[in-house]
């Protein structure tokens, strides 16, 4: 019903997306829930999607919603990197990691998440979601969403060798 949050590279001519395709909310015994989809595109204006869903929440932590995806193609290793928001629909707090050969079958690598809301620091002890990755050199780079409440973010940056421990 919602379409939002992509995240676009391109690849061998080819742009590729990745977004969050939503539900809504329907009631207390339906809630809203959002999963990761996957289209191309050669001009970046006509778009082609995949059927289904490319990744969806399946982790006890994850619990209705994976979504804010930030994708980068590792060159090096030939393979795609993912960085996902995941658990509450309303407002995701923690970041998950995935890798693919091809961009549309992921594989968890990290079972738990690799940034989490910290309590100790009062501007993310709510959530620590909708990190956005670069690589660079040796290193990779977020810039992330932390939340003290609800309607009260600020941004943080995090770096990491391996895209797992930040």
């Amino acid at each position: 019903e919602i379409v939002s949050q992509p995240c676009v590279i391109y690849k061998d001519g080819v742009f590729e997306m990745w977004y969050a395709a939503k539900t809504l909310e329907r009631d207390a015994f339906h809630p809203g829930e959002s999963r990761i989809a996957h289209a191309v595109s050669k001009d970046g204006v006509n778009w082609e999607r995949e059927l289904e869903p490319v990744f969806q929440a399946e982790l006890l932590w994850e619990e209705y919603s994976v979504a804010y995806p930030s994708v980068v193609y590792d060159a090096q290793n030939k393979k795609y990197r993912m960085w996902y928001s995941a658990g509450d629909y309303k407002l995701p707090q923690l970041m998950g990691y995935a890798e693919s050969k091809d961009g549309i079958h992921w594989t968890r690598i990290a079972q738990t998440p690799v940034l989490k809301k910290n309590v100790n620091h009062k501007w993310e002890r709510e959530a620590a979601t909708m990190g956005s990755v670069i690589q660079h050199g040796d290193y990779f780079y977020m810039v992330y969403c932390g939340f003290e409440h609800e309607t009260n973010s600020r941004l943080g940056f995090a770096r990491s060798r391996d895209g797992i421990n930040w």
